[in-house]
């Protein structure tokens, strides 16, 4: 929950404690006084009443949506508007300027909740309809004498002071909790381009890391003299290199977001080349948020199965082809070599161990296509959830 959403839990509290204070008073002169003040009492109750339960609806609603729509705020102005003139009207002589009359604090709540929740200018209208609605009650007895001049005077001023007060105190507080959403947005999206750059710097020093150790080194020591360019180990090794090259840059959208796995499989194809097997490989459209456990997990895998190519296929040659949907990532390698019979291998060997529990330990699958002179595909798949 943000600042803004917090302040505004807090104004519906207070004006929910304001309101038990509003109508407890009147409450008390109306159920528990004298109600020969009154020409039609009954009348007079069943108002009270009736605020008081649309006060709970009111609330309840503020509460369940944390702001008051317009509706039910306008309907809360006319209520207490058409409440103050009835009641006032059927209060005897100066009680109206009095506790009798228990509407005048529940029409501080009105305005309030007018300024609050109603466009500027509807606001300002219910305001003065308000304070104009509490004189018509009082008609001709708010001028009768200096005392109820003053009471009638004290209470209209009082209406709009507050009111204008409690706005100003309330927009005020609503500033403060939008800046301090925004100072914090601003901070986090600072924080996360700072993780992003930080990630792409690391990403890039370990490929430049890899790069020293393979393009380099191989490009280095036959500048020194130190191999024989004309050999065919040379040229097998450029030859691994030049592969390993194509695999970097297709790890690398043009967004310049790693893609890690990518890399992970390129640094699988090179380090396949030290077992005499030569690795073609292609990556397109890799997910690039992907967990670190599920690419070490793809990329061991795939070592595994080029190991075993390097081992049981009798072929110099194995293909390494990833690619992605965003969402899924399918990794497979496959050869033309002798191949095998699926079905007649032994179970918990190195094909269950070390790449079917591999990809089960990461909520993935490892697939095994094979047959006696056919070659072997060995498709590892794995699905965000």
């Amino acid at each position: 929950m943000g600042m803004t959403e917090r302040t505004e839990r807090v104004v519906l509290v207070g004006l929910l404690v304001l309101r038990v204070g509003q109508y407890g008073p009147g409450g008390l002169a109306v159920l528990g006084g004298d109600w020969g003040v009154y020409s039609q009492p009954r009348l007079v109750i069943a108002l009270y009443v009736l605020a008081v339960m649309w006060s709970g609806v009111v609330m309840t609603t503020a509460f369940r949506r944390g702001a008051l729509p317009m509706p039910p705020a306008v309907a809360e102005v006319a209520l207490l508007g058409a409440c103050t003139v009835v009641v006032g009207r059927l209060c005897e002589g100066q009680s109206a300027v009095g506790w009798a009359n228990w509407t005048v604090g529940p029409l501080h709540g009105a305005a309030l909740i007018a300024v609050l929740y109603l466009h500027r200018g509807v606001a300002a209208g219910s305001v003065v309809l308000l304070g104009v609605s509490y004189l018509t009650g009082l008609g001709s007895r708010a001028v009768e004498n200096a005392e109820a001049l003053r009471g009638a005077f004290g209470n209209t001023m009082m209406l709009w002071t507050f009111t204008v007060a409690g706005a100003l105190f309330v927009r005020l507080l609503r500033r403060q909790a939008q800046a301090t959403d925004t100072a914090y947005a601003q901070a986090l999206k600072a924080e996360t381009q700072r993780t992003a750059t930080q990630t792409r710097y690391d990403e890039r020093t370990r490929q430049y890391r890899m790069l020293h150790d393979t393009v380099l080194s191989t490009l280095t020591a036959i500048a020194r003299g130190g191999l024989d360019n004309d050999s065919e180990e040379v040229r097998e090794r450029c030859r691994t290199d030049a592969d390993y090259l194509r695999a970097l840059i297709a790890a690398t959208p043009s967004k310049a977001v790693p893609a890690t796995l990518a890399v992970e499989l390129a640094d699988v194809g090179r380090r396949a080349a030290g077992l005499g097997l030569r690795v073609h490989q292609q990556s397109d459209d890799l997910p690039s948020d992907m967990p670190q456990e599920v690419v070490d997990a793809l990329a061991g895998a795939a070592a595994e199965a080029l190991n075993n190519t390097a081992k049981h296929a009798g072929v110099r040659q194995a293909y390494l082809t990833a690619f992605g949907d965003g969402q899924r990532a399918t990794v497979v390698v496959s050869d033309q070599g002798r191949g095998f019979d699926p079905a007649g291998y032994p179970r918990d060997r190195g094909i269950d161990r070390s790449i079917r529990s591999r990809m089960d330990a990461v909520g993935g699958q490892a697939d095994i296509t094979s047959a006696p002179g056919e070659g072997t595909s060995v498709e590892l798949t794995w699905q965000q959830t």
